[in-house]
């Protein structure tokens, strides 16, 4: 049987728009060095691997499309495949624009990817773009290992939560073009909240396909994670 891959086309929307405060430093986390490569050229370069990608779309900071673009072209990442666009200082905006962006117009699949997941492997973007492909939407999960507790309003313990309907999601997430283009145009026209592009699909009311994710794809928030990543990403390649 005939994989839906063979005949989907899509591309690729990186948002790396964010500040990212929770890393302790000025300098937005996709900058820094990851083995010697800035994390979001690893990033790039993963997304490049996509079977049937028409293009890559890098949405960077206000004001900072300048500074991205030349940090690609250093690493001879763009040209007619790779895209630097402008972001905003909401990724719900940032992706509300990027999806619009005419290079979409002939894919069949939008697949939306942090810029700080630089470890995604190979078979999780295939899996993502033919789940989406028959489904309309998909994303990848993983199973919440530890016991949740709810929070009361001073601190205390409220209670343990059932997590058995309850799963963490990553990216990549990938979506029917028109579908995720309605969505956007929704919730931005009725400032739905959205931390994720599967909210934006689940907000009109679509069903989001889950499939596996990979413990490995990690997104970098914290030194700690930059290290991580560090240490997955060399023994990874021997």
């Amino acid at each position: 049987m005939n994989s839906p891959l063979q005949s989907t086309t899509c591309g690729v929307i990186i948002p790396a728009a964010g500040a990212g405060r929770r890393f302790g430093s000025d300098v937005p986390k996709q900058y820094f060095l990851l083995n010697g490569k800035p994390i979001i050229v690893w990033t790039v370069l993963s997304a490049l691997r996509v079977p049937n990608c028409s293009c890559v779309l890098v949405a960077a900071p206000e004001g900072g499309m300048g500074f991205l673009r030349e940090l690609l072209e250093e690493f001879g990442l763009t040209g007619n495949m790779v895209q630097v666009i402008e972001g905003s200082t909401e990724r719900v905006l940032t992706v509300g624009v990027a999806v619009e962006h005419p290079l979409l117009d002939p894919v069949d699949v939008v697949v939306v990817h942090d810029a700080v997941r630089p470890l995604v492997p190979d078979s999780l973007w295939v899996s993502v773009i033919e789940s989406a492909s028959v489904n309309g939407a998909a994303i990848p999960f993983l199973p919440i290992s530890d016991t949740v507790k709810s929070v009361g309003a001073s601190g205390e313990v409220a209670g343990t939560v059932d997590r058995s309907g309850l799963v963490r999601v990553q990216t990549p997430q990938a979506f029917h073009l028109e579908l995720i283009r309605r969505a956007y145009r929704h919730v931005l026209a009725s400032n739905t909240v959205c931390t994720d592009c599967a909210s934006a699909v689940e907000a009109i009311g679509y069903p989001v396909q889950l499939v596996p994710g990979v413990e490995t794809n990690i997104k970098i928030t914290t030194p700690y994670d930059l290290r991580l990543a560090g240490y997955l990403l060399a023994t990874s390649r021997g």
